[in-house]
């Protein structure tokens, strides 16, 4: 048998839910618009940028380009080397070595420049051979163009042979190259430097 109540018997029922649960619904919304404001704020927080970040940013992407620019001015020439005298050779315990020559480029496409050449390297790495630097047609090189180290013919000093041990002596010591082309005293002698990794 079916038994069907009506209002009258379930007082509960004649008030809105509101009424009869104030404040689990006040609370409910409350958290809701807490929440929702919470949101917009981490949203708002996600797209805007801070002016000091965005600095940052393009210092290191202006960075970038200038060192790809440099990359790109500065690229390694493979070159035929012949060695014409040595000027110095600095030697340490601990650091890099260098030694600087006057050399011979020798293209494959012909002729020849005389250039000042600075060979630097770690100090446990050996110097360039005895058989490479007396060569007569010179040993193929990478080499970096560096315009900052260009010296004129009559300041650089010349000081032994290519190869010669007397070179790395601290004493006084001239040495004259013969030369297949005299140049001027004055003549600015373009300086590279050797790519050895």
């Amino acid at each position: 048998m079916n038994v069907v109540r009506s209002a009258r018997t379930l007082p509960f029922l004649r008030h809105p839910i509101s009424e009869q649960f104030p404040h689990s619904l006040t609370g409910s919304c409350s958290s809701l618009g807490q929440s929702e404001s919470a949101s917009k704020r981490k949203l708002r927080g996600l797209f805007s940028i801070n002016p000091t970040i965005l600095r940052i940013t393009t210092l290191v992407v202006l960075a970038a380009l200038t060192q790809t620019t440099e990359a790109k001015t500065h690229q390694v020439l493979k070159s035929r080397v012949r060695f014409l005298a040595t000027s110095t050779e600095v030697r340490g315990t601990w650091g890099y070595n260098q030694d600087i020559y006057l050399a011979e480029l020798v293209p494959s496409s012909g002729g020849h420049t005389l250039v000042r050449l600075i060979d630097e390297y770690f100090n446990a790495t050996p110097p360039q051979s005895r058989t490479i630097l007396t060569s007569p047609s010179g040993a193929m090189f990478r080499l970096l163009r560096d315009p900052q180290c260009d010296l004129s013919l009559k300041e650089m000093q010349l000081r032994a042979a290519p190869g010669d041990p007397m070179a790395i002596l601290p004493i006084r010591l001239s040495y004259r190259p013969r030369l297949d082309e005299t140049p001027e005293s004055g003549a600015i002698l373009p300086c590279y430097r050797t790519v050895r990794r």
